[in-house]
C-alpha cells in the first residue's frame, strides 16, 4: 500500500488535522494597512450600494435603461479603487 487510507468503520477522529505549520508565526498587520484596506472595503462597499439604490423601485424600460448607466458608474467607481491600491 502507498498510503495509509481510513478505515470505512472506524468512528470519526473528534479532531482535523491542520495544514498549517506550527512553528510559522504571521507577522503583525501595521495599522495603516489595516486602515487602508478597511477604507478600501468600505467605499466599495458604498459604490455596491449606491448601485442597488439607483435600481431600488425600477421596472421596465427604466430599469433597463437605469441599470446600463449604473452599472457604468459602479465599473468605473471600483477601477479607480483598484488603481488607488
Amino acid at each position: 500500500m502507498t498510503g495509509a487510507r481510513p478505515d470505512a468503520n472506524a468512528p470519526p477522529q473528534p479532531w482535523v488535522q491542520s495544514g498549517r505549520n506550527p512553528l510559522w508565526k504571521e507577522e503583525p498587520m501595521t495599522s495603516s494597512a489595516t486602515q487602508q484596506g478597511t477604507g478600501h472595503t468600505i467605499a466599495e462597499r458604498e459604490a455596491w450600494d449606491a448601485y442597488r439604490e439607483s435600481l431600488r423601485d425600477l421596472e421596465g424600460s427604466d430599469y433597463e435603461e437605469a441599470e446600463r448607466a449604473s452599472w457604468e458608474r459602479l465599473q468605473r467607481a471600483l477601477l479607480e479603487l483598484r488603481a488607488d491600491n
